[in-house]
């Protein structure tokens, strides 16, 4: 057997259970897991959106630094790709 053909078997599995205590039961196993697995808490994304305006309160974004940055980049690549490739 496949991996593929046995994460699909256990889902099928999943879906047949009619029972609220079933799925919490199965939740919870799953949960329990997830948090057992070390290299699991710390690859997932912390957030699922970056948006670009909680970003810049948290990282106390201000005006004048990123001016100053703007000519150390200049000489490199331009500033307006770099906010094309992080904006990406």
């Amino acid at each position: 057997m496949t991996l593929a053909y046995r994460k699909n078997h256990v889902l099928k599995v999943i879906n047949t259970f009619q029972q609220e205590a079933w799925i919490a039961s199965v939740e919870s196993f799953l949960n329990t897991l997830l948090q057992q697995n070390k290299a699991y808490l710390y690859a997932r994304p912390l957030i699922q959106h970056l948006d670009m305006a909680t970003l810049m309160t948290e990282q106390n974004y201000q005006k004048a630094k990123v001016v100053a940055l703007f000519g150390a980049l200049e000489e490199d690549e331009p500033f307006e790709s770099l906010l094309n490739d992080l904006s990406a």
